[in-house]
C-alpha cells in the first residue's frame, strides 16, 4: 500500500543531483535542518519556527518529484497527529498552536525527505559528518558549563542540550566501519571508552542504554563484547558499592534495575533539592496520568490535556507537579487513550517489520555499520520515546524515521517500484551510505 503526493517527472541523473547540492536550494536545507535542531535543543522555539517555514518555502523550488508515502510515513504522520491535533479536546488556543506546529513539522520533514532523495551518498555521508561535529560541539559546551558552574557530575542542566550525548553515540556507532578505516581500531576503542566515561558521568540514562544497546549490535567480535560486558559489570558494581550515600551517578545506575518510590504530594516539600531527583517527580506524574486514563481511556484527554489538568490542579505549586507526562508509555495511554495506542502499536509494528525485511535483503546484523543505520536509529527512538516529554524535536523524528523506513529498498509490497539507477549507482532515498551501491548486486 502506497500513497503518491506531488507530481511524477523524469528520474534526476547524477549531473541534476550534483547541481541540486551544489545550489543554494541544498544549502538552505541542509543548514536550515543543522541551525533548526540547534534551537531545538536551546529552546528557541520562535527561531525554529521560522526556519521551519524557510525550509517548507525553499522547498517548493525542489524539482517536482512523487513522493510515496507507505506504511512507517502514514503512522508516523498520524502519530504526530494525535500529538497536537486532538490538543482541540483541551481547549480552541491550544488546538490552534499545535495545528500551526503540526503543519510547519509536515512540510518542513517532507522537503527534507524529499531532498535527501535526490542527494549522492558522499553528500550525506558528509551531512552525517557535520551534524556528529555539532553533536561533539554541543557535547563540549556542555561539559565547560557544568564544570565552570561547580558541577562535576550530573550534566542536565543547560536547556536540552543533553540530547546531544545519546546523538553522539548513535553517530558514532553508524560511523564505526569508517572510523575504523581512517583512523584504526585502538582509536575507535579509545573514543568510544571516553564517550563511555562522559556519559556515566552526565548521568544521562537513555545515553547510558543505548551506548550498551548499539555496542551488542556493533560489529565488535564476541569475545570483545564478553570482555567488555564483565569489566563493565565490574567497574559499574564496584563503583556504586564505594560511592558516597546519595551519589547522583550512583543513584542513576541503581534506578535501572530499581523502581522509584512512591511519595505523597506532601513528602516532596521535605526535599531540599528536588531537581536533582527527577524519578520522584516522574513517579508522581505518571502515577496521576494512569488514574486520569481510567477516567478517559477510549480518546484520552487530548493531546497536553495532562498538563491543563496539573496546572489547574496544582497552580503554580514548584517542584515540577504541572509538567509534561514524561514518555509515551505514560503520556500516550492518558492523552490519546486506547485508539492512540492502536495506532501507535502499528507505527511501530510497520517499522520493525520493515527494518528486519530490509536487514534480512541486506546481509542481516553481520552488516556494514552504515547498513545498520535503520536498527540503530529503532533502538535510538524506542528509547528516546520511552523516556521523554512530547516536543517539537520528538515530533520531526517521528515522522522522518516513518520517511527513511518508508524509502529502504527491498521491502517489496512496500514499495511501488525498487531504487531508481543513475549512471551505475543504485540511489534510493535516505539508504545507509554504502549499501546504495550494494542493493542490486547479485550475491
Amino acid at each position: 500500500m502506497a500513497y503518491q503526493i506531488g507530481h511524477a517527472g523524469p528520474l534526476p541523473q547524477s549531473k541534476r543531483s550534483e547541481a541540486l547540492e551544489d545550489s543554494w536550494v541544498g544549502f538552505c536545507i541542509e543548514n536550515g535542518a543543522l541551525l533548526f535542531l540547534l534551537c531545538l535543543i536551546y529552546k528557541l522555539a520562535a527561531v525554529g519556527a521560522v526556519i521551519l517555514a524557510g525550509i517548507i518555502a525553499v522547498g517548493m523550488l525542489l524539482p517536482r518529484k512523487s513522493f510515496f508515502l507507505t506504511p512507517p510515513g502514514i503512522f508516523g504522520i498520524l502519530y504526530v497527529a494525535l500529538m497536537t491535533l486532538t490538543a482541540f479536546m483541551v481547549s480552541a488556543s491550544e488546538g490552534a498552536y499545535r495545528t500551526i506546529q503540526f503543519l510547519l513539522v509536515l512540510g518542513s520533514t517532507i522537503v527534507v525527505a524529499n531532498y535527501f532523495a535526490r542527494i549522492s551518498s558522499q553528500r550525506v555521508r558528509l551531512f552525517t559528518t557535520k551534524l556528529l561535529i555539532i553533536g561533539i560541539a554541543v557535547f563540549v559546551h556542555v561539559i565547560y558549563y557544568h564544570l565552570s558552574t561547580g558541577r562535576y557530575f550530573t550534566w542536565k542542566y543547560l536547556y536540552d542540550a543533553k540530547f546531544c550525548f545519546s546523538l553522539c553515540v548513535l553517530l558514532f556507532f553508524i560511523k564505526e566501519d569508517e572510523i575504523k578505516g581512517r583512523l584504526g581500531p585502538a582509536l575507535w576503542a579509545g573514543a568510544i571508552g571516553l564517550l563511555t566515561v562522559l556519559i556515566l558521568i552526565s548521568g544521562e540514562r537513555k545515553a547510558y542504554l543505548l551506548l550498551a544497546l548499539l555496542f551488542l549490535l556493533s560489529n565488535a567480535s564476541l569475545l570483545t563484547k564478553l570482555l567488555v560486558l564483565v569489566i563493565g559489570s565490574a567497574t559499574l558494581g564496584s563503583y556504586v558499592s564505594l560511592a558516597p550515600e546519595g551519589d547522583y551517578v550512583a543513584r542513576q545506575i541503581l534506578t535501572l534495575t530499581q523502581s522509584t518510590p512512591e511519595l505523597r504530594t506532601s513528602e516532596f516539600f521535605a526535599i531540599t533539592n528536588l531537581a536533582d531527583y527527577s524519578d520522584l517527580i516522574r513517579e508522581f506524574v505518571n502515577r496521576q496520568a494512569n488514574e486520569l486514563f481510567h477516567q478517559h481511556p477510549i480518546f484520552g484527554m487530548g493531546a497536553t490535556g495532562y498538563q491543563h489538568w496539573a496546572r489547574n490542579a496544582y497552580g503554580d505549586l514548584p517542584g515540577g507537579f504541572a509538567m509534561n507526562v514524561h514518555g509515551e508509555t505514560h503520556r500516550l495511554p492518558v492523552e490519546n487513550g486506547l485508539v492512540g495506542i492502536a495506532i501507535v502499536l502499528t507505527y511501530a509494528l510497520t517499522l520493525a517489520l520493515n527494518i528486519w525485511n530490509y536487514l534480512r535483503r541486506v546481509g542481516g546484523f553481520g552488516t556494514a555499520s552504515t547498513a545498520k543505520t535503520p536498527l540503530y536509529i529503532f533502538g535510538f527512538m524506542l528509547l528516546y520515546l520511552t523516556a521523554e516529554a512530547a516536543d517539537t524535536l520528538m515530533f520531526s523524528l517521528i515522522m522522518l524515521f516513518g520517511f527513511y523506513v518508508s524509502s529502504l529498498p527491498g521491502l517489496g509490497r512496500y514499495r511501488p517500484a525498487g531504487p531508481r539507477v543513475i549512471e551505475g549507482e543504485v540511489h534510493a532515498p535516505f539508504l545507509p551510505l554504502p549499501m546504495r551501491a550494494e542493493i542490486g548486486r547479485p550475491h
